[in-house]
């Protein structure tokens, strides 16, 4: 199965000292969650991302697998992932309760594991929610140490 994680980093520019303390303490989000266990997400079901690397703005939610914006800004969005052998993986990227799709991953290959990747840029309101959800059955492929199934979100600019 996929490997899948969360990833919202900030990238500031650090002149001195106090300027990192400064952007970590009002304008960072940076979160990295992942799975570590092979698993299937059924249809139409939000996935769940266990291990969590990092998680400050305290945008993610382990217990529902929802990332909501701590603050507004420009996010740009990555998503990654690597099926079971044999196996299918769909997932998409969803904002807010609204279903609006905002892009999607598909892999299926056989007699190996599928590789996938899709990217978007996205201006978020504060409270803004983003998931993962399952579009088919996917079948992801997960080992404790990799991040073959991610989302990374970059906030890349501030509103």
């Amino acid at each position: 199965m996929w490997t899948v994680g969360l990833f919202c980093l900030l990238f500031c520019s650090l002149s001195a000292t106090t300027a990192q303390e400064e952007c970590v303490d009002e304008s960072a989000v940076i979160s990295s969650v992942g799975i570590t266990n092979i698993r299937v997400v059924q249809q139409g079901q939000i996935l769940k991302y266990q291990k969590i690397n990092a998680n400050l703005g305290n945008g993610y939610d382990s217990n529902t697998g929802i990332f909501t914006a701590p603050r507004a800004g420009v996010y740009t969005v990555y998503l990654n992932g690597r099926s079971q052998k044999d196996k299918e993986l769909y997932m998409a990227l969803y904002l807010n309760n609204n279903k609006q799709r905002i892009m999607t991953i598909f892999t299926s290959v056989n007699n190996k594991h599928g590789r996938t990747n899709n990217s978007a840029t996205l201006k978020l309101n504060k409270g803004d929610r983003l998931y993962v959800k399952a579009e088919r059955d996917s079948y992801l492929w997960a080992e404790e140490d990799n991040t073959f199934n991610s989302m990374t979100i970059q906030r890349v600019a501030f509103s």
